[in-house]
């Protein structure tokens, strides 16, 4: 059985910490490097903007996140731009992929580190990472990393600040989780100035994940 977990949190809240601890997890009771598989709904939108500019490096646009923020502005509005014609485009490509995946593979952890939207209409990405474990033989977790501003912005370069404030800040993308409540979500770490303890409140929620992930990974 495959295990889903969709992260949710705004720009520098700590999605990316928050696999790497699950990669840490793993790695501490000594699982296979190889079960943990990132699967943004991000993908999409990236391989669109590298169609549209073939100059535009795919790798690059994936784990460097400076280079990203040079085409914060572009992505977001491939992103806004296609979901205002389709609202639910990139979860229907989602779907696609993450079924095909599911059917191919077993004993991974799939990783969303980019769930934002929850709608109550098409393109619901809460809903659908709620919805699919019942379609699909795997389970499905929710996480919510919060951070506050000042914490989030001292973690960025000056350049990704820039462009943040610029473009990002205020996107329906940043907010179209604001009136979530934290009873909805599987697990939520705060990751703050003020919370000393953020590690290993991440750390428990990532070990809690790895646990029933070791039960069930040859269900």
């Amino acid at each position: 059985m495959n295990i889903a977990v969709f992260i949710h949190g705004k720009a520098a809240a700590g999605k990316d910490t928050f696999v790497r601890a699950l990669e840490n997890e793993a790695e501490r009771i000594m699982l296979p490097e190889n079960i943990i598989v990132k699967m943004p709904f991000a993908d999409e939108v990236r391989k669109e903007l590298c169609r549209l500019d073939p100059t535009v490096d795919f790798n690059k646009l994936c784990n460097d996140y400076d280079y990203k923020t040079q085409y914060r502005k572009q992505l977001v509005e491939i992103g806004d731009g296609y979901r205002q014609s389709n609202p639910g485009i990139w979860v229907d490509k989602h779907y696609i992929s993450l079924k095909e995946f599911n059917l191919k593979n077993k004993g991974k952890i799939v990783c969303v580190p980019d769930m934002r939207y929850s709608t109550n209409n098409a393109g619901d990405e809460l809903a659908y990472a709620q919805e699919i474990g019942k379609e699909f033989k795997l389970l499905s977790f929710t996480v919510k990393i919060k951070a506050d501003l000042s914490a989030r912005l001292y973690r960025m370069s000056k350049k990704a600040r820039e462009q943040y404030l610029l473009y990002g800040m205020y996107n329906d993308s940043e907010n179209a989780m604001n009136h979530v409540p934290d009873s909805a979500f599987s697990f939520v770490c705060e990751n703050t100035f003020e919370n000393p303890y953020f590690n290993d409140t991440l750390s428990q929620a990532a070990n809690e994940i790895i646990k029933i992930y070791d039960l069930v990974k040859n269900i």
